[in-house]
């Protein structure tokens, strides 16, 4: 959950730890959409005066059935030992460890999940130290940690929600694994009640058609948007006009010849695109097409956009022109600079999602010297 001073996830991996016990980060990850936070402040709210819907959703016959491992794992096993007291014998239970050594939780009446509302530490090394868990949550008033939220972060704007299952020391087991991830289910869907209430959810996209193809052809192009606009119409439970429904079994029906472009546009696409109040349309790499299938696009979005209702997105190189095909339409031309600071993010993006799968690596100077190299050899794109 963002802060004063944290946008809620820290990447601690690019920390250094300089000594036992002390720890210096070096990276802040971006901040979630403002209406995350806001959902959450909400969520906090209800919890604050009893209405708490992941009780409700935990207590439902689909997580009760799921098993014992699902459950809670009672108060005898929960309880940390000091943070300068390790595990006694690797790779087994504490059974070893020294029981004095443990501190004991106040005690609560209820067993239900709390929720904690913080700063979420993400690298890619497991933390498994006490004193090292010690001095960051000290410094920069970290909850817990995890492997994950780093590398999603950089190019996926969300808040994180994590199940914490363990104290990040040398004690760390798995036996509350799966009532963490429970819990932390739960929670996430009543969070998600919220935000599709407060309006993420008013607007969807219905599909993405992805051509293999040297060439896209218009025809293929339209009759994908065609496609995604009856599965929106299905989805949202609205009606097609009868006569589109006509045309589509007589196009489309066993034995039926495909048709030619002009037929899908003056009889279904058209048509179709009239019982929507707005809609965006986007085309990327229109200038791999042939030129008379970039005059067939260009001419249908011509006429699409003359209702002044839809929206039409359209990339290409610079040999592409479709200002003066489109009504009304923005030409912004992109530099060279701004195509490699673009790939510089994506190659950023990419590697930290794959140390995230599996670590490549523990010295930075050697993923850094990679993103060079990459950087040097990128192409325009």
């Amino acid at each position: 959950m963002p802060g004063k001073s944290s946008p809620g996830v820290i990447q601690y991996y690019f920390g250094r730890t300089v000594t036992v016990g002390r720890f210096v980060c070096d990276s802040i990850l971006n901040a979630p959409p403002q209406i995350l936070p806001s959902a959450v402040s909400t969520v906090r709210a209800r919890h604050n005066i009893g209405n708490r819907q992941m009780d409700t959703i935990l207590s439902q016959d689909k997580c009760t059935s799921l098993g014992p491992r699902y459950a809670h794992q009672d108060v005898e096993n929960n309880l940390p030992f000091l943070s300068d007291y390790d595990h006694v014998r690797v790779d087994e239970t504490c059974i070893h460890c020294d029981k004095s050594m443990q501190v004991l939780h106040p005690f609560r009446e209820s067993i239900k999940p709390i929720i904690h509302y913080g700063t979420i530490a993400s690298g890619y090394q497991i933390m498994r130290h006490g004193q090292t868990r010690e001095s960051c949550r000290e410094a920069l008033d970290i909850l817990c940690f995890e492997m994950e939220a780093a590398g999603l972060m950089h190019g996926f704007p969300c808040l994180v929600i994590r199940g914490i299952c363990d104290y990040a020391d040398s004690h760390k087991d798995k036996s509350w694994q799966e009532y963490a991830a429970i819990s932390t289910a739960a929670s996430a869907k009543e969070l998600l009640g919220i935000v599709v209430a407060h309006g993420l959810g008013d607007t969807q996209v219905s599909g993405i058609f992805w051509s293999s193809e040297s060439c896209l052809q218009a025809r293929d192009l339209f009759e994908s948007y065609v496609k995604q606009m009856i599965s929106y119409l299905e989805i949202t439970k609205s009606q097609c006009a009868p006569q589109i429904k006509r045309r589509i079994k007589q196009y489309y029906g066993p034995k039926a010849q495909r048709p030619v472009v002009d037929d899908i546009l003056d009889d279904i696409f058209f048509p179709l695109s009239e019982s929507f109040s707005s809609a965006t349309y986007v085309v990327d790499d229109l200038d791999e097409c042939e030129p008379v299938e970039i005059h067939k696009v260009s001419r249908a979005f011509r006429k699409v956009s003359q209702a002044g209702i839809h929206r039409v997105f359209i990339s290409g190189r610079e040999i592409l022109s479709v200002s003066n095909s489109v009504k009304d339409s923005v030409e912004l031309p992109i530099s060279s600079s701004d195509s490699l600071s673009d790939i510089r993010r994506f190659i950023d993006w990419r590697i930290d999602e794959k140390m995230a799968e599996r670590p490549l690596t523990e010295k930075t100077e050697i993923l850094e010297e990679v993103k060079r190299c990459l950087n040097e050899k990128a192409d325009r794109m």
